[in-house]
């Protein structure tokens, strides 16, 4: 794979991150994108020699198809008109009238999760995960939840969220399957992630899509692994797929606002 080699952890993980969100997808040229890779290379500390590996891995990404999309579609098929970077959100947290009843709890977010199942585990790995989310470490809160999506962008008047993943998860192709893929979006609470994503999303879609209906507007959501990403591996792998149901989304959705009565 073309990015087996190249440096793990958060400063690479920034660099392609960057990369990415100002890379034009439908470039005819993929050598359009070494000037900025290069400048790219030298602002986070590594070595230009990389530039013509990393611009090769791009290619491979933005060629590989998604599965999950009706049909798949890939990234180069998303003109940069339909795509919001770094998607900022805010939103209060906890905000009902009775702000003790309603403040936001561990077990709260554990139990909307587990009562609706997430549709990629198997039941008993999702009641597993459920438990992992009642050992978070963080008190009864309220506030704001703020945070920024990577990538949302519509294809085929459907909404999708992109996350990107530079998480390196061994040397070869099939250390990018589901299985791996599933292993990792559990030990890093990425399934947890993405469905607070998804609320934003669809909060966001909702004041300003007009029509917006989550079961016609929104596609789903991509854990894309890119490091495992190239259209000559086997279909799928490096690429996470879900599209949680709209009552789960709406449940968690009314928990963070205060109202815990939602689910049992």
């Amino acid at each position: 794979m073309v990015l087996h080699d190249f440096p793990a952890g958060t400063r690479a993980g920034q660099l392609i991150h960057e990369v990415l969100e100002h890379l034009d997808f439908q470039a005819s040229d993929p050598a359009v994108w070494r000037a900025p890779v290069t400048s790219a290379l030298e602002r986070f500390g590594f070595d230009d020699h990389w530039a013509e590996p990393l611009c090769r891995a791009l290619a491979d990404i933005v060629a590989t198809p998604l599965d999950g999309g009706t049909p798949p579609f890939r990234l180069r098929d998303i003109p940069p008109g339909r795509r919001l970077n770094e998607l900022e959100f805010l939103f209060p947290v906890a905000d009902s009238a009775d702000e003790q009843r309603g403040l936001l709890t561990r077990e709260r977010l554990a139990t909307v999760l587990e009562h609706h199942a997430i549709a990629p585990l198997p039941a008993e790995r999702a009641h597993a995960y459920a438990q992992r989310v009642r050992a978070l470490g963080f008190t009864p809160l309220s506030g704001f939840l703020r945070g920024f999506i990577d990538l949302a962008f519509e294809h085929g008047g459907r909404w999708f969220v992109v996350d990107y993943k530079s998480n390196h998860l061994g040397p070869r192709a099939h250390d990018y399957r589901m299985r791996q893929l599933i292993g990792a979006m559990t030990e890093h609470h990425y399934f947890l992630q993405y469905h607070l994503y998804t609320v934003a999303l669809h909060r966001h879609l909702t004041r300003r899509l007009r029509g917006y209906d989550y079961d016609r507007n929104f596609g789903g959501v991509y854990y894309l692994f890119l490091r495992g990403m190239a259209p000559v591996s086997p279909r799928g792998n490096g690429v996470f797929w879900d599209r949680p149901s709209r009552r789960l989304i709406e449940d968690l959705s009314a928990v963070l606002a205060g109202h815990p009565e939602v689910v049992p």
